[in-house]
């Protein structure tokens, strides 16, 4: 599907704002942003901006898409079932996505759900960011995320870990 977001101002990124802009996107990708008269795709969707501005997609550099909202998320995260776990993590993924962050750096969760859920955002399975994952945490013994990680002290274990 072609969409073309049309007449308003789009914020570039380089501290500069086009005004009466056009941003065209042809299937998944952006090919084109620019002021003025831009060529729209026959039968595109034309989605005006007046009274919005177009940004472009955030970045989080600290999320933990296995953890939830409580109190105390790592007393949930080791009393829940993996495969509940999962799917919490999945949706964490897409709400995400639709609050307007499309790359996220993952900083560990539980039993790899963290590489399995990038893993299924890249094959096109669940809608999500882009996504970093760092995998099973380090830490020192008794460490924060012991119950998570490998625990590893000194420089000798840390590589063994890694």
């Amino acid at each position: 599907m072609n969409i073309a977001f049309i007449d308003g101002p789009v914020f570039i990124g380089n501290g500069r704002v086009l005004d009466n802009a056009t941003v065209v996107v042809e299937g998944e990708h952006i090919v084109k942003v620019a002021a003025g008269d831009v060529a729209i795709p026959q039968g595109a969707r034309k989605i005006p901006l007046a009274g919005r501005m177009l940004l472009p997609g955030f970045i989080d550099c600290h999320v933990h898409f296995c953890y939830d909202a409580s109190a105390y998320p790592s007393n949930v995260l080791m009393n829940e079932a993996l495969p509940m776990t999962t799917l919490k993590a999945a949706r964490h993924a897409r709400q995400t996505l639709m609050a307007g962050v499309t790359t996220v750096r993952d900083m560990g969760g539980k039993d790899g759900i963290d590489c399995v859920i990038r893993d299924a955002i890249r094959a096109g399975l669940i809608p999500g960011p882009r996504m970093l994952a760092s995998g099973r945490v380090i830490c020192i013994t008794g460490g924060q995320s012991w119950r998570l990680g490998r625990e590893a002290d000194g420089p000798v274990e840390v590589m063994k870990a890694a």
